[in-house]
């Protein structure tokens, strides 16, 4: 079966927010933040670091942080891979593309954005992750039946405090 250029676009933009959520250990829209020329100008950036420096990935987050007043850019440095094995590096230049593909490299904006370069609306980014939760659960044992994916996950909390337990158990 084919996949849509939407759905796949889609993919790409919810797969990206997620990783850079648990990578960052940011709440939902904190991820919208990631300002999409930046991320563009600098992807090369850790690619091909130096000896004894990791491979990694900056992700430029631009905004008013919780109750501050003013906007700050806020560089957050990501594993190019997790141990666990999450492609930070991957999924971002995925995004990359992405942008680069609709000329959005171009312009300062988020990097989360419509076809229109205006914002994703963190619900439907949201709604993404609980339709992958979902699928989880109906395919695997790893979320139990009686859970209401819903109720109980979603991209304001679920990423931060996976990657706060996760770090807590190294």
């Amino acid at each position: 079966p084919t996949v849509s250029r939407e759905r796949k676009r889609k993919v790409i933009m919810a797969g990206a927010y997620f990783v850079l959520l648990f990578g960052g250990s940011l709440r939902g829209n904190e991820g919208l933040m990631l300002e999409g020329q930046g991320l563009c100008k600098h992807i090369g950036m850790g690619k091909s670091p130096g000896e004894g420096v990791p491979i990694h990935v900056l992700a430029p987050l631009l905004g008013c942080f919780e109750s501050e007043t003013g906007e700050r850019l806020i560089l957050v440095v990501l594993a190019g891979k997790s141990e666990s094995g999450i492609e930070f590096r991957w999924w971002l230049e995925m995004l990359v593309k992405s942008l680069i593909l609709e000329g959005k490299h171009e312009v300062a904006g988020p990097a989360f954005c419509l076809p229109s370069g205006v914002i994703i609306p963190s619900r439907e980014l949201n709604e993404e992750f609980i339709e992958q939760c979902v699928k989880v659960q109906l395919e695997t044992d790893l979320i139990p039946n009686e859970i209401h994916c819903d109720d109980k996950f979603g991209t304001y909390r679920s990423f931060r405090i996976g990657s706060n337990t996760r770090a807590r158990s190294l």
